[in-house]
C-alpha cells in the first residue's frame, strides 16, 4: 500500500479529508518519492512490515529542569514526544537557506 493510500484508508477527521483533497494523486503526488515514516506512524497506517515492537522509544526528564523553567520545559516535552512518535516535520528551517528534503513527513501535509 502506498503512503497516500494508507493516509486515505486511515482518514477519520475533516482535516484528514482536507489534506487528501489537496494532495495530488498520480505523478504529482508529493509522497511518491518517499516519506519519512516512523515506526509508530507505520503501525498506525498499517504500513509496518517488521516484527513485533515492544518499545517505540523512551523519553526521560530531569525534574529540576521543570522546577526552574516550567514554560520552557513544556517545549522540551513536546519536542521529545514528537521525536519518539515521528510526528515532526521533515522540512528545514529555511530562514538560513536550508535545503528542502527529498522526502516529506505526514506533518508537512498539514
Amino acid at each position: 500500500m502506498s503512503y497516500r493510500a494508507a493516509l486515505a484508508a486511515s482518514a477519520a477527521t475533516a482535516n484528514d479529508g482536507t489534506v487528501l483533497a489537496n494532495l495530488a494523486a498520480g505523478p504529482n503526488d508529493p509522497v511518491i518519492g518517499g516519506a519519512n515514516v516512523s515506526v509508530p506512524e507505520a503501525l498506525a497506517l498499517g504500513l509496518w512490515l517488521g516484527g513485533a515492537v515492544a518499545n517505540y522509544g523512551t523519553v526521560t526528564f530531569n525534574l529540576p529542569d521543570y522546577q526552574t523553567n516550567p514554560a520552557g520545559f513544556l517545549g522540551v516535552i513536546q519536542h521529545e514526544v514528537h521525536e519518539v512518535l515521528g510526528t515532526g516535520s521533515a522540512l528545514p528551517n529555511n530562514t538560513g537557506g536550508g535545503t528542502l528534503p527529498t522526502t516529506i513527513a505526514a506533518a508537512d501535509l498539514f
